[in-house]
This record gives structure tokens, C-alpha cells and sequence, in this order.
């Protein structure tokens, strides 16, 4: 059932590739790129159109899920109410992302989708191996470092996984 006129209630619109994120929830991991396409949704939630001249959405993506992005979000919540704290609009849009250029981009981006069938083909052989077992995995860190094209940056990769759920976090470190 809703309640007041549902003339008056503003749904909000979003388009395949955006970043949408629920200023209240952000501290929950309240944000993603959408992957499916034109949609419209609760006038809670906040989208943002990535430049795709500058930066690939799922490069853009893979950085503003990162733990670290969120927590450094966070110094911005404001309100008295745990349950009701959230992150200002304003604020989280001068939240500075480093960029490499996008030939860059494509190849980390390439990098954590090989990572990913890795880590998914491990989860089936262990699986099979175990399947007896309540819970295979029950944590595990893996944590890799490469160079990112000629410059003097490293991508460092940190994988834990937890039964059949993964989280994976990247920082650049100079």
C-alpha cells in the first residue's frame, strides 16, 4: 500500500553504467554500478553518470566499492542517529578518484575478470573435493602487487574469500 498522492512522489531515473548509491546505507556497501539498463527508481538513492571519455564504469565501479573509498566516504556522514547518518550528496562528489588512462584501466580491469574465473574455478574443484563438507572455505587472503604500465605505481590485490562469497579491494600505492 502507499501512502500520499502518488502523483506528487518523484521517482528518480537511472541508465545502464551509472553509479547509484543510498546516501543513508552507504556505510552497509549501499552502492554499484548498474548492469542492467534503463530503470527508475526510489528517490533515496543517488545516481551519477560516469564519463566514459575518462573512465571506463567498470573501472569506476571496482574503485568507489572498495572499502577504503567508502570509509574515506564516511568522514563525511552527518546526523545524530546512527540508523538515520548519511553521506551529503555535495561531499561525496568531491571525493577524489586517481585515474590511470583508460588503456590502463581496461588492463586491471582484464586482470580482476581473470582473477574472478580463477578464483570461481577454485571454488568448483575444492567444491567437488569437498562437497561433504558445510563449509569449505571458511576464510582466506590472498594478496598480490603488480606494476601498472611503465610508471612507478603498483596495483596491490587483496582477495579474502569466505565460503562461496569473495570481497576484493584494490589500493594504489605510489
Amino acid at each position: 500500500m502507499v501512502r500520499g498522492d502518488k502523483k506528487l512522489k518523484k521517482y528518480k531515473e537511472t541508465r545502464l553504467d551509472d553509479i547509484v548509491y543510498n546516501p543513508a546505507n552507504l556505510k552497509f556497501g549501499a552502492i554499484a554500478r548498474n548492469k542492467y539498463g534503463n530503470a527508475v527508481f526510489s528517490p533515496i538513492y543517488v545516481t551519477y553518470e560516469v564519463d566514459k571519455g575518462v573512465a571506463l564504469p567498470s573501472f569506476i565501479e571496482m574503485v568507489v566499492t572498495r572499502d577504503s573509498f567508502i570509509q574515506n566516504a564516511l568522514q563525511y556522514q552527518q546526523g545524530t542517529v546512527y540508523e538515520r547518518m548519511s553521506v551529503n550528496t555535495e561531499d561525496f562528489a568531491t571525493l577524489d578518484i586517481s585515474l590511470p588512462s583508460k588503456e590502463e584501466q581496461i588492463k586491471i580491469g582484464a586482470y580482476f575478470n581473470n582473477i574472478d574465473k580463477l578464483i570461481t574455478l577454485h571454488h568448483r574443484k575444492h567444491l567437488q573435493k569437498n562437497s561433504s563438507q558445510e563449509f569449505p572455505i571458511l576464510f582466506t587472503y590472498v594478496t598480490l602487487s603488480l606494476p601498472i604500465g611503465n610508471s612507478v605505481s603498483y596495483m596491490k590485490l587483496r582477495i579474502s574469500i569466505q565460503n562461496l562469497n569473495y570481497q576484493r579491494s584494490l589500493s594504489m600505492l605510489t
